[in-house]
């Protein structure tokens, strides 16, 4: 996060840009030219009561970061760089809670703590926004990288490795469109749950249809995923009930 004045070319928006970026450090099944990370801009102007609000509500942070952040934008605008992960390795886990339906799933998201992959190519990202910080030509003007870390990571230098490791912990939110939870495949025993026409396995007249059966998270937005896979699965209903 920074603080200053942005020139025109870097003010074009509070959140509408976004780039993409390959860390060429891994390569999952897919080939180098395709990207692992986004880099998502968002610039709050001076005193913002309302965006900045919006975007700490929703991503809870802590009080004493959330009461330094208000701080410094009363005084000055602030422009968040989000390096995000476009196919993290890690994996979290879903199960029952009981057998009374009305009770909550226990779900144990597991967020860079099972992989340090991703916090590699995390780290990747950080450096990206880092160097651009220092181009002239990337139009974000003057700025002062700001040090908004959560109060567990104060006892690292700031910029260090350490520090950005425990930052990256601590601050790090999830997107809000996880997938796999009822994934798509051939196999039920190997935990898939839906077939290629979204029906769960040994049900008749049961299918799955969201973000939950997709294997492996797309890079982009979710959203245009699923309204594609809603028309779908109206079409297999309206088939299966007029031709099945």
């Amino acid at each position: 996060m920074c603080r200053g004045e942005p020139n025109p070319i870097g003010n074009l928006s509070n959140i509408n840009q976004v780039g993409y970026i390959n860390s060429n450090l891994v390569n999952e099944t897919k080939s180098d030219q395709f990207p692992d990370l986004s880099i998502t801009k968002q610039l709050y102007t001076l005193n913002d009561t309302v965006h900045l609000h919006l975007m700490l509500n929703a991503t809870r942070y802590n009080e004493l970061t959330e009461w330094f952040i208000k701080g410094k934008n009363m005084f000055n605008p602030l422009l968040i760089l989000h390096p995000t992960l476009l196919h993290p390795f890690s994996r979290g886990n879903l199960s029952l809670a009981s057998t009374n339906i009305d009770d909550p799933p226990l779900i144990y998201p597991n967020f860079l703590d099972s992989n340090t992959t991703d916090l590699v190519v995390l780290m990747a990202g950080v450096n990206h926004v880092l160097n651009m910080l220092n181009t002239n030509s990337t139009g974000f003007g003057d700025f002062e990288l700001l040090d908004i870390t959560s109060p567990n990571c104060l006892p690292y230098d700031f910029k260090t490795e350490a520090y950005w490791n425990c930052t990256m912990k601590a601050l790090a939110r999830p997107t809000g469109q996880p997938v796999g939870t009822c994934r798509m495949g051939t196999d039920p025993m190997n935990n898939d749950v839906v077939n290629e026409r979204l029906k769960v396995f040994g049900m008749n007249n049961l299918r799955v249809v969201d973000g939950s059966v997709i294997p492996t998270i797309t890079a982009g937005d979710g959203t245009t995923t699923n309204v594609m896979m809603a028309e779908k699965a109206a079409y297999y209903i309206l088939y299966d009930t007029y031709f099945g």
